[in-house]
C-alpha cells in the first residue's frame, strides 16, 4: 500500500527505496524460515538423489511434460486440470501459450506508458516471476500455493491483451481476441469448479489433506523417525516428521535394500494426486509383505495406512546417519 501510494504520488525515488527494504526483509526472512546453511547439504542430497532418477523419468518423457505443463502453468493459472492424455498435453501447451503471450502484451507499449504504469506492471510482473521462481514446484503438489498471485496474473493478462490491441497489427489483434475469447471463459469455468470441488465433503481422500492421520502420527511416532510418502514436503508440514519419497526399483529385493539404506522405520500408504507408477508400487509392496510390514494404524475414512518397517529378524531399523530431509 505504501508503495502503491508513493508510485501514485510520483515519487519513484522513494518507492525504489521503500522496494528495496521490503525485498531485503523478505529475503531476510526467507532465509531464517527456511535456515539455508544448516539445510544445505540436504538440499544437495536431494538434487543429486533426483539427477540420479532422470534415467527413470526420461522413460515417460512425453507424460512427465504432460504433468508439469498442466499442473504448473494450467492448473496453476485457469484452476482447470486435465486428464493425462495426448490431446490433453496439447490443450495444456495451447492454454499455458495464451497465458504466457497475453501477459507478454505488457511489454509491447512499454514506451508510451507513464512511469507509473510502468513502475506497476514491472513490480506486478517481477512479483509474480519471483513467486514462481521459489513456488513453481510447490503448485504441481497443490494450486493453493498459486492463490496469493491469481489477482495479479489476471491483472496481467487483461493488461497485456489491452497493448495488443491498441498497439498490434489485425492479423496479431484477432489472435488476441480469441485468446481473450479462450481463456475468459476457462478463468471462469475453472473457478466454478474448484468452488464447488471445495464445498463437496464427499470427494476423494486423496483430495482432502488427512487430518486424523497426521494427528496420530504427531503424538504415536518418535520425532525422529524418518517417514516414506509421496509428497515428504507437505508431509513434514502437517506431521513434523521427515520423510523421503517414492522409490524407484526394479523388484521388491531392491526396494527393501532402498528402505534399509534410507533408514526409514514408517511407510504411510495413501493414494494422492501425483499419478507415479512408482509410488504404487511402493504401496503394492507393502501391503503385500505383513511379515516385512506391519501395519500399526488404519483410518479407511482417509485411505491411510500406516506401516512400521521390519528387518528379516523382526527389528527395528536403526536411523541413517544420513538421510534426505523431507523439510521444506
Amino acid at each position: 500500500a505504501v508503495l502503491v501510494a508513493l508510485l501514485l504520488a510520483r515519487r519513484q525515488r522513494s518507492a525504489g527505496v521503500v522496494f528495496g527494504l521490503a525485498a531485503a526483509l523478505a529475503g531476510s526472512f526467507l532465509a531464517r524460515n527456511y535456515w539455508l546453511a544448516r539445510e544445505a547439504s540436504g538440499y544437495v542430497a536431494a538434487w543429486v538423489s533426483g539427477i540420479a532418477g532422470l534415467p527413470h523419468v526420461y522413460r515417460d518423457l512425453l507424460g512427465n511434460l504432460n504433468r508439469v505443463t498442466n499442473l504448473i502453468f494450467v492448473d496453476t493459472f485457469l484452476s482447470v486440470r486435465l486428464p493425462y492424455a495426448r490431446w490433453a498435453f496439447v490443450v495444456s501447451a495451447l492454454l499455458a501459450g495464451g497465458v504466457f503471450l497475453a501477459m507478454a502484451g505488457i511489454f509491447k507499449g512499454w514506451g508510451r506508458e507513464s512511469k507509473t504504469e510502468r513502475a506497476l506492471n514491472a513490480s506486478m510482473f517481477l512479483f509474480v516471476g519471483t513467486w514462481y521462481a521459489v513456488h513453481a514446484l510447490w503448485t504441481s503438489i497443490h494450486s493453493r500455493y498459486a492463490w496469493p498471485v491469481l489477482p495479479l496474473i489476471v491483472l496481467l493478462v487483461v493488461q497485456g491483451c489491452r497493448q495488443w490491441r491498441q498497439t498490434g497489427r489485425r492479423g496479431t489483434r484477432v489472435l488476441v481476441l480469441a485468446c481473450e475469447l479462450t481463456l475468459l471463459p476457462v478463468f471462469l469455468w475453472g473457478d466454478f469448479t474448484r468452488l464447488l470441488f471445495f464445498s463437496d465433503r464427499s470427494r476423494q481422500p486423496e483430495n482432502r489433506p488427512p487430518l486424523e492421520t497426521a494427528a496420530w502420527i504427531r503424538s504415536h511416532t518418535p520425532a525422529d523417525a524418518l517417514f516414506q510418502y509421496a509428497l515428504p514436503a507437505s508431509f513434514y508440514l502437517f506431521t513434523g516428521r521427515s520423510a523421503a519419497g517414492f522409490f524407484y526399483a526394479s523388484d521388491e529385493r531392491e526396494y527393501d535394500r532402498l528402505l534399509r539404506e534410507a533408514g526409514v522405520r514408517y511407510v504411510l500408504v495413501r493414494p494422492v494426486l501425483i499419478q507415479d507408477p512408482a509410488w504404487q508400487q511402493n504401496c503394492n509392496w507393502v501391503a503385500s509383505d505383513p511379515k516385512r510390514f506391519r501395519r500399526v494404524y488404519a483410518n479407511p475414512a482417509e485411505a491411510a495406512y500406516v506401516f512400521e518397517v521390519r528387518l528379516p529378524d523382526g527389528r527395528v531399523p536403526a536411523p541413517a546417519t544420513s538421510r534426505q530431509s523431507g523439510r521444506p
